[in-house]
């Protein structure tokens, strides 16, 4: 995948490491040698500033950011260097990222930096290399997110309706049968004759008519 549109900024000199991990959020002052990390540059209020794709080859720093940011991010870090033996520059004309997926055959061309991560290979390549690297790679890989979207397991909210002419019509049927049964069900709620409660004035008078009916035919027998 050609990610040559990003900014590509290397730092150099003793201190990189010790320096760096002052600056941010991932712990680099023991970065082995060719492992793959990620780090942000964080704001004093905790606002992302940069995000950082980083591998240190031994002598040098190499990371990727997101495409522009490249000019404020070495503002930043020039401004951080104080007494440190670093030396922060763009390599973003000279050299251009390429994503390379896990399990490609593609071989690694001489002159690359490369960035190993489980998912796959970021490759930081001459820029003059970067054609005739394509034309030996074959034909260009589908973008990120068409790939995302082919290997996505979401399912449409379209695809879990019927499709067919029958289906459709069984399930437009069940549905309004289901409608049918909410709104009498809700119409016998509604309805006054439903109720068999009574509230406790009605329940006493007709419990003094009852015992007054008795009295009576009691008078009445005697």
């Amino acid at each position: 995948m050609d990610l040559s549109h990003r900014g590509v900024v290397a730092v150099t000199g003793d201190d990189r490491l010790s320096w760096l991990h002052l600056l941010l959020t991932q712990h680099v002052s023991d970065l082995p040698t060719g492992v793959a990390t990620e780090a942000l540059i964080l704001s004093a209020h905790g606002h992302i500033e940069h995000a950082l794709y980083l591998v240190d080859d031994g002598t040098t720093v190499w990371m990727h950011t997101e495409p522009g940011t490249q000019e404020a991010l070495i503002a930043y870090l020039e401004s951080m260097k104080f007494f440190y033996r670093v030396e922060v520059t763009d390599r973003t004309s000279e050299f251009a990222v390429v994503y390379v997926p896990a399990g490609s055959i593609a071989e690694v061309p001489t002159g690359a930096v490369v960035r190993e991560t489980p998912y796959g290979r970021d490759l930081f390549l001459p820029r003059e290399d970067l054609e005739s690297y394509a034309e030996k790679s074959g034909p260009r890989p589908a973008s990120w997110p068409t790939r995302r979207c082919a290997s996505s397991t979401t399912v449409p909210a379209s695809a879990s309706r019927p499709t067919t002419a029958r289906s459709r019509t069984s399930w437009a049927g069940s549905a309004r049968r289901s409608i049918s049964r909410r709104a009498a069900t809700a119409a016998r709620r509604r309805s006054p004759a439903s109720r068999t409660w009574a509230s406790p004035r009605a329940a006493s008078s007709s419990s003094t008519s009852t015992a007054a009916r008795s009295i009576s035919r009691a008078t009445a027998r005697s």
